[in-house]
C-alpha cells in the first residue's frame, strides 16, 4: 500500500470572485468555488478515505481553493473497481495516481458544467441548441484545475515537494486561444454575452442587433439590469443559490445597516416602510433616487408597479425619523480584505519549530486553528446579537467582507485580536518564542454608487500596500474613494510599540475630536504635522517644535471653557494620543493622511452627533 501526498487546486480565484458589478456576484463566485472544493474534499475523504491535512473538516463554508491529503493507491484501485475499469490498466502506482488526478478534474468540471446548464434551464432558454452549445463551451474552458502528488511517508519532504511540483505544473500550463466575436460580457469583458436583458423589453429585436453573436438570447430577469449582457460564467455566478430570501445585501444596505436597524426598533409602522422600500430597490432609501428621472429608471429596472408617491412618502418618513433621532443615512460602506503574512513560511515550519519531527502534528493544530478562526470571523461580523456587516468568505487566514462604517474599527480590532488568540494560542507550544502569526489588511471605503469592480480592485491594492509598508507587515491600509473622486490612503500598524491596538487609539481620538473640538480640528492637526517632515537626523529637534504648536492648535479648537473640569484632561489625552500614534506610525506624511481619514470617519458616522452644547458652559453644570 503506497502512500502519496496529493495536492489539488481550483482556479481562477481572484478574477472569478473579483469580477463583479453586484455584491451578489462576489458572494456567488466565492460560494461556487467553496462548493466545488467541498466536492473535491468529499471525494478524497469518502471514496479514498484520505487523510485531509488542509482544510480542516471544521470549515463548512468558505473552503479555500486547495486541498492537501495523504492518499493510498490501494484505495484508488478500489475506486477503479467500483466504477468498473480494469485493474490491469494500472501496472504501476504512478498510473493509478495519474488516473485519479484526471478523474478528480473530470468530476469537478462535470459538476461545474451541470450547475451552469441547470441555471440556464431555469431561464427556459436551454432549448436553443446553438445557445446551449456556446454556453457549455464557455463553461468547459473556464476552470483551471491542477493536481500534484509525491510518493513516500517522509512528511516534511513530501509536504515541500508536492507544493514544488504543483508550482511547476502551473508554470507549464498551456493556453488555448479564445475565439469569440460579439458583444462582450459586462462582468468579465472577455467572453461573449450569451444572455442579456434588453433596454426596451417590448422591442427585443432592436437591441439584439448590437449583439454580433447570433446565439445570444434575451431574458426577463431582475438579476440583470436593462441592457446588461452576461456570459455563461458570469450568469452562473450571479444566479448560483440565489433566492429572494437568500440574497446578499447590496452596498446600500451595508451603508445603512446601523441606521435602519435602529429605526426598525422605533415602531412597527416605520419598519413596514423600510421593508416596503427594500422590496423594491434599496437605493430608494435616499431622496436623490426618488426624484425623476432616477425613480422611473429604478422602477423600470425592477419591473415594479409600485406607486411613486407611495415610495416618496415612505422615504420621507424614514428620512424624518432618522433626522429626529440623530441617525445618519450614510452613503458610504467599507469592504475589508486580509490574509496571513508569510503563510508559506508558517506552513513550512521555517526555522522556528521546536521539534521539526512534529511538523505533521503542528500542521494539524494550525489547520484546526485556522478553521476555528473562520467560524469566529463570521460570528464577529454576523452575530445574532447585531449584524455589523456581511461575510463574503473567511477561509482561515484569508477574509473578504463588507462592514458598516459605524462598526469598522471595532470589527477590525476584534478580528485582529481573535486571530492572535485563536491561531497563535494553538501553535505556540510547537514554536520557539518570538514570532507570532499576523495578517495585513486592506480596507476600502467607498460611496454606494462607486462601481463595485473598481472597489474590489482598490481593496486588493490596499492590502498589497499594507504588506509592502514595512518588513514585519502586520499593518492595515485604509483607503477612501469619495463621491467627489478625491482618493486618500493611510497605512497604520495594528499595534503600538507598547502593545495596545492602534485602531482603539484611533477610535478614542475620533471620539474626543468629535465631542470636544471644532469641525476643522483634524485639518489643523494635519497641517502642523505637514510643516515638519520627519527626518531621522532631526527627530528630536522637529518634535520639540511640533508638540507645542500642536498643543496651541488644540487649545484654539477646544469647545470646552477653560473653567470646565474636563478641559485639561481632554487636551492632555488628545495630545497624548497624537504622540502615541506618531511614535507607532513613524511616518509624518502618513500621519497627515491619518488625520484626513479620521475627519472622514467623524463626518460620515454617528460621531458627528456626539457634541452636546451644555458641555461648553463657562462654568460646570
Amino acid at each position: 500500500m503506497a502512500k502519496h501526498f496529493f495536492l489539488f487546486t481550483i482556479g481562477p480565484v481572484q478574477s472569478f470572485i473579483g469580477e463583479a458589478r453586484k455584491t451578489q456576484d462576489l458572494y456567488g463566485g466565492s460560494l461556487l468555488l467553496s462548493w466545488m472544493m467541498n466536492r473535491a474534499v468529499s471525494i478524497l475523504n469518502n471514496k479514498l478515505n484520505g487523510q485531509i491535512i488542509f482544510p480542516d473538516n471544521q470549515i463548512k463554508e468558505s473552503l479555500p481553493n486547495r486541498v492537501l491529503a495523504i492518499i493510498s493507491t490501494d484505495k484508488i484501485i478500489d475506486l477503479v473497481n467500483e466504477i468498473e475499469i480494469k485493474k490491469s490498466e494500472f501496472p504501476q502506482d504512478v498510473d493509478a495516481i495519474k488516473w485519479f488526478g484526471n478523474y478528480l478534474i473530470k468530476e469537478i468540471k462535470n459538476l461545474w458544467i451541470e450547475e451552469g446548464v441547470n441555471i440556464l434551464e431555469q431561464t427556459g432558454k436551454h432549448t436553443q441548441q446553438d445557445l446551449l452549445k456556446a454556453w457549455i463551451r464557455q463553461l468547459e474552458n473556464h476552470l483551471e484545475l491542477y493536481w500534484a502528488s509525491y510518493p513516500g511517508t517522509d512528511y516534511q519532504k513530501g509536504f515541500v515537494e508536492v507544493h514544488r511540483l504543483l508550482g511547476a505544473a502551473k508554470h507549464s500550463r498551456s493556453y488555448s486561444q479564445w475565439e469569440e466575436q460579439g458583444k462582450k460580457c459586462n462582468l468579465d469583458g472577455v467572453r461573449n454575452a450569451l444572455v442579456y436583458r434588453p433596454f426596451d423589453e417590448e422591442n427585443e429585436k432592436y437591441k439584439k442587433r448590437a449583439y454580433l453573436d447570433t446565439v445570444s438570447e434575451p431574458i426577463t430577469n431582475n438579476l440583470l439590469s436593462r441592457g446588461e449582457g452576461l456570459s455563461a460564467i458570469s450568469f452562473t455566478k450571479r444566479r448560483f443559490r440565489y433566492s429572494s430570501k437568500n440574497r446578499f445585501d447590496s452596498t446600500t444596505e451595508i451603508a445603512l445597516l446601523h441606521c435602519l436597524e435602529q429605526l426598525s426598533d422605533l415602531n412597527p409602522d416605520l419598519k413596514s416602510k423600510i421593508d416596503e422600500i427594500k422590496g423594491v430597490n434599496t437605493q430608494l432609501y435616499y431622496e436623490e433616487n426618488t426624484m425623476e428621472p432616477m425613480i422611473t429608471k429604478i422602477l423600470e429596472d425592477e419591473r415594479s408597479s409600485e406607486n411613486k408617491d407611495r415610495i416618496r412618502s415612505c422615504q420621507q418618513a424614514i428620512e424624518k425619523a432618522a433626522k429626529d433621532n440623530k441617525l445618519l443615512l450614510s452613503k458610504y460602506y467599507s469592504i475589508v480584505l486580509f490574509d496571513g503574512d508569510n503563510m508559506g513560511k508558517w506552513w513550512n515550519g521555517d526555522d522556528e519549530l521546536i521539534d521539526p519531527a512534529k511538523l505533521e502534528e503542528y500542521h494539524q493544530k494550525l489547520s484546526g486553528a485556522l478553521a476555528k478562526f473562520s467560524g469566529e470571523a463570521k460570528t464577529i461580523l454576523e452575530s445574532k446579537a447585531g449584524k455589523r456587516g456581511r461575510l463574503v468568505y473567511a477561509g482561515g487566514d484569508d477574509f473578504l467582507g463588507f462592514i458598516n462604517l459605524e462598526h469598522l474599527m471595532d470589527v477590525l480590532g476584534e478580528l485582529r485580536e481573535r486571530f492572535d488568540q485563536t491561531i497563535n494560542g494553538a501553535i505556540a507550544p510547537y514554536r520557539n518564542k518570538g514570532k507570532r502569526m499576523t495578517f495585513s489588511a486592506g480596507v476600502q471605503i467607498a460611496h454606494y454608487k462607486e462601481p463595485l469592480r473598481l472597489v474590489v480592485k482598490a481593496v486588493r491594492d490596499a492590502e498589497k500596500a499594507a504588506k509592502k509598508w514595512r518588513t514585519q507587515k502586520d499593518a492595515c491600509c485604509i483607503s477612501i474613494l469619495r463621491a467627489s473622486g478625491e482618493p486618500s490612503m493611510v497605512i497604520v500598524p495594528f499595534h503600538t510599540l507598547e502593545g495596545p491596538s492602534v485602531l482603539s487609539k484611533i477610535s478614542r481620538f475620533n471620539a474626543l475630536i468629535a465631542r470636544y473640538f471644532s469641525s476643522k480640528t483634524t485639518d489643523k492637526i494635519g497641517f502642523e504635522f505637514s510643516r515638519f517632515p520627519l527626518k531621522e537626523t532631526q527627530v528630536q529637534h522637529e518634535e520639540a517644535l511640533l508638540w507645542p504648536k500642536l498643543w496651541n492648535a488644540l487649545v484654539r479648537s477646544c469647545l470646552l471653557a477653560t473653567s470646565h473640569p474636563k478641559y485639561n484632561a481632554v487636551l492632555t489625552e488628545t495630545i497624548s494620543l497624537c504622540k502615541i500614534l506618531a511614535k507607532s506610525i513613524q511616518d509624518w506624511e502618513n500621519m497627515v493622511m491619518l488625520f484626513d481619514t479620521c475627519d472622514f470617519l467623524i463626518r460620515h458616522t454617528q460621531l458627528q452627533f456626539t457634541q452636546e452644547k451644555e458641555q461648553y458652559a463657562t462654568t460646570p453644570n
